[in-house]
């Protein structure tokens, strides 16, 4: 896996020609102070892009003494909707 730090490109909308001009293959979602909607619009964004999205938890999540680069998880349906679905009886 390489990281590299590329600086500004660009607004959530470039993302898809950021992707395509760099190659990217993965994102990794690490914003935490954002509305659900910003959260769902980036997120749904980078999904298109055909790479493979991962998010890193929250905090709670992240001080269980996990290795960071465990803590990352696939993006799933609560992430875009910022709530637990309701399960029907």
């Amino acid at each position: 896996m390489l990281f590299l730090e590329i600086g500004y490109f660009g607004t959530r909308y470039d993302i898809p020609r950021i992707c395509k001009d760099y190659n990217v293959e993965g994102i990794f979602f690490t914003i935490s102070n954002i509305s659900n909607e910003d959260r769902r619009s980036i997120l749904e964004i980078c999904q298109e892009t055909g790479c493979k999205v991962r998010i890193l938890p929250g905090t709670k999540e992240l001080i269980k003494d996990k290795p960071i680069m465990q803590s990352f998880r696939d993006v799933e349906i609560e992430d875009l909707l910022r709530k637990r679905p309701n399960k029907i009886r």
